[in-house]
């Protein structure tokens, strides 16, 4: 899990609209 407190975190190996998480929300995968 990657947790990041100024930054979007992203996650390329999942489809495009559920790449970029908000700053503050739950890492998926």
């Amino acid at each position: 899990q990657l947790f990041t407190k100024s930054h979007t975190i992203f996650f390329p190996h999942l489809p495009t609209p559920e790449r970029g998480l908000p700053v503050g929300g739950t890492p998926r995968g």
